[in-house]
């Protein structure tokens, strides 16, 4: 896989819609530029070889009672994907902003019945656009950054906080469940890498001793997902530093 480049504010944009059929224009409503084959290419012509593709899927639903996908919108992943696979380019798809209270799932005990149902049903379509025909050079991201959002422990886990163990809890129910569906669907999927993350991806979490790796069928077929936004002026601050020192 080698080094990747990430499509950003891209499909993961959303303006806020909740439970509705936003349509592609999406794509370019954080202000990016539509993508194109041209710039799938020249990604690989520089020598990059992995494409990570956020996908925001909440806002793309037509039928909110099954959450039904709408095909526009299943259809212009699978382009750009394809585009990438044509070069030879591994991608990493997987679900991005689609946690909150309101919509999508949250890894609390209070949600988890809609999150489960929300998981299993955009999972299995996944599974259903992209299996037998797309082989090692696509991986799964089972979900971006679960967290707790809106609470005072989003970004930050403490050890014996109820809410942060009853998150941890979650999140380990949710990574199992998403992989298990993604297994039965068979085919290339039953052994297809798959990616998975402890709350808010965070190392700090991974490391915790309340976090579980899934129980998984296939052999060394599994990733662990960790962002490392370090040193933070350098990496991500705003204005931030522009030096990277020793310090």
């Amino acid at each position: 896989m080698q080094f990747g480049w990430n499509l950003g504010n891209t499909l993961d944009a959303h303006e806020g819609a909740i439970n509705r059929n936003s349509g592609v224009y999406t794509e370019g409503c954080w202000g990016k530029p539509k993508t194109t084959q041209a710039m799938i290419k020249g990604l690989a012509k520089s020598g990059i070889k992995t494409i990570r593709l956020p996908v925001t899927w909440h806002n793309h639903i037509k039928d909110i009672k099954n959450y039904t996908i709408a095909p526009d919108w299943m259809a212009r992943v699978k382009e750009i994907v394809d585009w990438a696979i044509e070069e030879k380019m591994y991608v990493i798809l997987n679900v991005h902003h689609d946690t909150s209270r309101s919509y999508g799932y949250y890894p609390s005990t209070e949600k988890e019945d809609e999150s489960v149902k929300y998981l299993t049903s955009i999972w299995t379509q996944i599974c259903s656009t992209f299996n037998n025909d797309y082989d090692n050079h696509l991986v799964f991201e089972v979900m971006n950054e679960p967290r707790l959002v809106g609470d005072e422990h989003e970004w930050a886990f403490q050890f014996g906080c109820d809410t942060c163990t009853d998150c941890m809890n979650h999140v380990n129910d949710y990574n199992q469940l998403c992989l298990d569906v993604i297994r039965a669907s068979g085919g290339n999927n039953a052994k297809r890498l798959v990616m998975f993350p402890s709350i808010a991806a965070s190392p700090d979490s991974a490391f915790n001793e309340l976090f579980k790796i899934p129980e998984d069928s296939a052999e060394n077929a599994l990733a662990l997902s960790v962002h490392m936004y370090t040193p933070y002026p350098f990496a991500m601050g705003v204005p931030g530093g522009e030096n990277f020192t020793a310090n």
